[in-house]
């Protein structure tokens, strides 16, 4: 079973984190961001406020990847999302990776989109 759960919300929006079979990998990530790199962990999540809160123009912080997901940038912390296809104010994320190298992996972009259409799946009804 597929689906999400709110993680913040603000004036203009919310982020849900995915929810795959009780299995949150944002939950994991982010715990593993906050252990390891506090304070791109406290980055991170001042970008998601802020996010919530309005409008990010800056291509440094987000940007499109393709086919209508995104990420949110924080130095090499990498979070993939897309908007909810029924409720435009929610953004969701599918999960979060540290990027070492300048492009992002092909095989990450391919997981979030599956995860993407997986989720869209299961919110029509075709998939549980």
């Amino acid at each position: 079973m597929i689906s999400s759960r709110e993680f913040y919300s603000g004036s203009h929006r919310s982020v849900h984190f995915l929810v795959c079979d009780d299995d949150c990998e944002m939950d994991d990530f982010l715990g593993q961001i906050r252990s390891e790199k506090p304070s791109e962990f406290d980055k991170l999540y001042r970008l998601i406020q802020f996010h919530c809160d309005g409008d990010i123009r800056n291509e440094e912080k987000l940007k499109p990847v393709k086919e209508g997901l995104f990420e949110l940038k924080s130095y090499q912390i990498r979070v993939f999302f897309f908007y909810h296809f029924k409720m435009r104010n929610v953004a969701v994320c599918t999960h979060g990776i540290v990027k070492k190298k300048d492009k992002l992996p092909p095989a990450e972009i391919e997981k979030a989109l599956r995860l993407k259409h997986d989720f869209e799946e299961a919110q029509k009804g075709g998939k549980r």
